[in-house]
């Protein structure tokens, strides 16, 4: 039972055959460990790159309905505003309405006489 054997790199001493096999199987363990960690802290960069983001997100909606609370009362304010000139322009129309037909209603009693 002689075993394969291959030639060291001086030739002078053997070395199993299943040895280099062996050799290259570890470099290709090793180097996929090392992907597989490589992996692992990145995509563990990315979770706290998404929560970081997400705190934003959370902060930049809660400013958006201040604002949109800020413009509604101030559109509600505004409509008060714009209702009591409207209110005081037909009040300041009524009242002078009744004025001119109270001068009306002279000229033409003195027409009559």
């Amino acid at each position: 039972m002689e075993e394969n054997l291959e030639p060291n790199e001086n030739g002078s001493n053997r070395e199993p055959a299943s040895f280099g096999v062996n050799r290259w199987l570890m470099v290709a363990v090793v180097a996929l460990i090392a992907a597989a960690g490589l992996a692992v802290g990145y995509g563990y960069r990315q979770q706290i790159a998404v929560g970081h983001m997400t705190a934003q997100a959370s902060v930049a909606n809660a400013t958006i309905n201040e604002m949109q609370g800020q413009l509604s009362t101030l559109t509600t304010k505004l409509n008060e505003m714009s209702a009591a000139q409207q209110a005081a322009a037909a009040a300041a129309a009524q009242q002078k309405t009744p004025a001119v037909s109270a001068r009306e209603c002279r000229r033409s009693k003195a027409r009559d006489r």
